[in-house]
């Protein structure tokens, strides 16, 4: 399962992002714990006790717990970490990837992740979204790549060719709110990110609308799940963003939104993006275990059918969000660009070599250890996916 992560591979990947971060002169400091230890880790949904990523970073790589946290707060914040740094590493060698260097910074100052709420007083945090977005882009082959750094008003915080097109992105992160003034926030919201996508030289754009402090996380949390059913969960992630999509439509109307999008550059409709965490069952003998829950919700304003281009960009940044880290690894310092394992200098090819000999998995684990048996088993099973998938 892709959503389900292993502390162990979470630890996997720790060094090779910390690497990474290194390499473009962002170093994780001792003072950052001070006078806090591991078990104060996400210890306040809003602010001056939260962990920043790089302190969440600095915590697991030096406690090295055995095990799947599945304390709420523990989990969550290593469920949105792992998940950021399956973001980066999957395009750590993108030709344009150095376009992120300015936000990366604020890691080391941003005090919360995406899948929990943040204060209002917290602007930082909302430039973790827009580096979250700008990596999907270049996942899905994104070029030309433009961050707003300065927080403009007149310009969106992503500009990208997607498919032949410049797009725009404008992100917005609404704060929780009474019934009576959540739609107008919403509305207030799209107009100012509509204004923003249709200054630049784009083509076409959306709004982005962080949902993280609108979603009941603590619900989510004790949703009833399993390893096929997360309908439970999911449904309690979406609630709250759908509610205040209703709650829009029903204080501003139909008909004024679509006069807001009228004329200009964005389609006439907004993506919500969710993040939470959750616990699923994978057996009846075996304790539950946390599982980080991403979703793009798309939200229809008028009575307007999306083109089949857009939809495929919707639809390749839908499978981006739901990428967990990447199953194969190629770097050119490593082995020489050889597909290997993640984090490991073990080609994957050595696996296949060992099953064509008859071998087991366990032989194979044995002999190379730096390997996780939670790697083969995505490996192999991505692989009959795609093999089921292209088979006449």
């Amino acid at each position: 399962m892709d959503n389900v992560f292993g502390f162990e591979e979470c630890v996997a990947h720790l060094f090779e992002f910390e690497a990474l971060l290194k390499e473009h002169g962002i170093t994780i400091s001792q003072k950052v714990l001070q006078a806090r230890g591991p078990s104060d880790l996400g210890s306040s949904d809003l602010g001056d006790a939260s962990y920043s990523l790089l302190e969440v970073l600095f915590v697991f790589r030096n406690e090295m717990a055995v095990g799947v946290p599945n304390d709420q707060r523990l989990a969550r914040d290593l469920a949105g970490l792992a998940d950021l740094m399956a973001k980066l590493l999957g395009i750590k060698r993108h030709p344009e990837f150095t376009k992120l260097v300015p936000h990366l910074h604020y890691l080391a100052n941003c005090r919360l992740l995406l899948n929990q709420r943040s204060s209002i007083l917290d602007q930082e945090a909302n430039k973790i979204i827009e580096l979250y977005w700008a990596a999907l882009c270049l996942s899905i082959g994104g070029m030309d790549l433009e961050l707003d750094q300065g927080g403009s008003e007149s310009s969106p915080d992503v500009l990208v060719n997607l498919s032949g097109r410049r797009w725009a992105f404008e992100c917005k992160t609404p704060q929780a709110s009474t019934q009576e003034s959540r739609g107008l926030a919403l509305r207030s919201l799209l107009e100012k990110a509509v204004r923003q996508i249709n200054g630049p030289p784009a083509e076409v754009g959306i709004p982005i609308i962080n949902a993280k402090n609108l979603i009941d996380h603590e619900r989510v949390w004790t949703a009833p799940g399993n390893s096929a059913v997360y309908e439970h969960a999911l449904d309690a992630m979406e609630e709250a963003p759908l509610r205040m999509t209703v709650d829009m439509m029903a204080q501003v109307g139909r008909e004024e939104l679509c006069r807001l999008f009228s004329g200009g550059k964005s389609l006439p409709c907004f993506l919500f993006f969710l993040q939470s965490t959750t616990l699923v069952h994978l057996s009846q003998f075996a304790p539950p275990v946390a599982t980080r829950l991403n979703d793009l919700l798309p939200q229809l304003l008028c009575e307007h059918k999306l083109a089949p281009e857009d939809e495929s960009v919707f639809q390749a940044l839908n499978d981006a969000v739901m990428r967990g880290f990447p199953l194969v690894s190629r770097d050119p310092e490593v082995m020489g660009g050889t597909a290997v394992f993640p984090a490991t200098r073990v080609p994957v090819q050595t696996l296949l070599d060992y099953l064509a000999a008859c071998e087991t998995i366990d032989d194979f684990l044995e002999g190379f250890p730096s390997v996780k048996r939670e790697q083969v088993i995505a490996f192999l099973e991505a692989a009959t996916e795609r093999l089921v998938a292209t088979t006449p």
